[in-house]
């Protein structure tokens, strides 16, 4: 049998002490700090009509980060905590619509328009430019802010539905 010295075996104990500590990460992750999340998707309507293009954030009354999504065409959203996380924070939430538009080239007409000639180009570049519609600006005005937007809803554990209905 070999016999170990006693500096020998007090290296061997450093060494070993650290072991716990350097496997911790591999045993605990990475440190995720997501919060429990709710699928939430709905629909944007003003005055029974369908709203595209506006921006709905959904911000914890507690604190923490937004969640947000952008309705389509049909006025549909699906909310989304960051790029990896679908999702709201569950509890009561400020809820802003804002209309955002695109990159300024985008709102100037120079999108895809840019790239025709001649009066196609021209009738595009002003439907472009015009993307703001009456009811995105009166939503905009009205639910836009987070210090002036009256709406709150409450998100529940769980996959959900929650539409927006506004009237005015």
């Amino acid at each position: 049998m070999r016999t170990i010295g006693r500096t020998t075996l007090f290296r061997l104990a450093v060494r070993l002490s650290w072991a716990p500590l350097l496997a911790a990460p591999a045993v605990l992750g990475c440190g995720d700090d997501t919060p429990p999340l709710a699928a939430v998707t709905g629909t944007l309507t003003y005055q029974g009509k369908a709203v595209g293009g506006m921006t709905v954030t959904f911000l914890p009354d507690k604190g923490g980060r937004p969640s947000w999504g952008i309705t389509n065409d049909q006025g549909q959203y699906k909310l989304s905590w960051d790029a990896g996380h679908d999702g709201v924070e569950i509890g009561m939430h400020k809820v802003i619509i804002a209309y955002v538009p695109g990159t300024p080239m985008e709102e100037a007409g120079y999108g895809d328009a840019s790239k025709k000639k001649g009066k196609a180009a021209e009738s595009e570049s002003k439907t472009k430019t015009a993307s703001r519609t009456p009811e995105a600006a009166a939503l905009d005005a009205k639910y836009g802010k987070f210090d002036t937007t009256p709406l709150s809803k409450e998100v529940k554990p769980g996959k959900q539905v929650i539409d927006l209905t506004l009237t005015e």
